[in-house]
Parts: C-alpha cells; sequence; structure tokens
C-alpha cells in the first residue's frame, strides 16, 4: 500500500503532532528554528511510525528530543539536538521504541 506523503508546511518552531506520521514537515524559515520530538506520553506515535523533515527555507533546522526522549543518530549515540545540513536537506525520524527515535539522512551533528 503505497501512497503520496503530505507536506505540512510549517514556518515557526515546530512540535511533531499524529497528524504528521507518515507524511513530511516543511520547515521554511530565515532564521534559525526547531522541529521537537514530544515524549510518548504528550504524542502517542506507534512504534514504527515515520517522519521526514525537510529544511525548506535557510534558517537552520535543529531536531531536538523532549525530556525523556532519546534520539539515536549514526556515529553521535544520543545527542539531544541536531541539524539538518543545509538549505533543501532532509532526515527521517522513526520511531524504535516507546521514547526511542532513529534520526538519519542529511545531518550535521
Amino acid at each position: 500500500n503505497s501512497r503520496p506523503i503530505s507536506w505540512n508546511p510549517q514556518t515557526n518552531d515546530y512540535t511533531l503532532a499524529l497528524t504528521d506520521r507518515e507524511n513530511a514537515v516543511a520547515m521554511n524559515k530565515g532564521t534559525a528554528n526547531t522541529v521537537t520530538v514530544p515524549a510518548n506520553a504528550t504524542v502517542a506515535f506507534p512504534v514504527g511510525t515515520s517522519i521526514i523533515i525537510y529544511q525548506e527555507g535557510i534558517g537552520p533546522t535543529s531536531i531536538a528530543a523532549a525530556g525523556g526522549v532519546a534520539l539515536r543518530v549514526r556515529n553521535f549515540g544520543s545527542p539531544t539536538v541536531t541539524m539538518v545540513a543545509g538549505q533543501y536537506g532532509m532526515v527521517t525520524l522513526v520511531k524504535r521504541a516507546t521514547d526511542e527515535w532513529v534520526l538519519s539522512g542529511d545531518l550535521y551533528v
């Protein structure tokens, strides 16, 4: 079952919502901005959920974990904040366990 993804355009800091599940968030801001991955107690994404984050604007987009959330990033373990590598860069978040997400893609850590 394949389907087109929906794009959720954002121009300010943003906390992921259940509607972002299996879709993409496009951050279009001229200054620094942050996408926050919420704790499971706040937004209960099912394990296995994937979400694409796209930096559309020139402002650097950081991916931050809310308290209690672990972001796993290759070669960097579990940082609390990472950044998309630049404009037009894209990363993917995949929920692996209750409050554990794997972050991969065009990253600057």
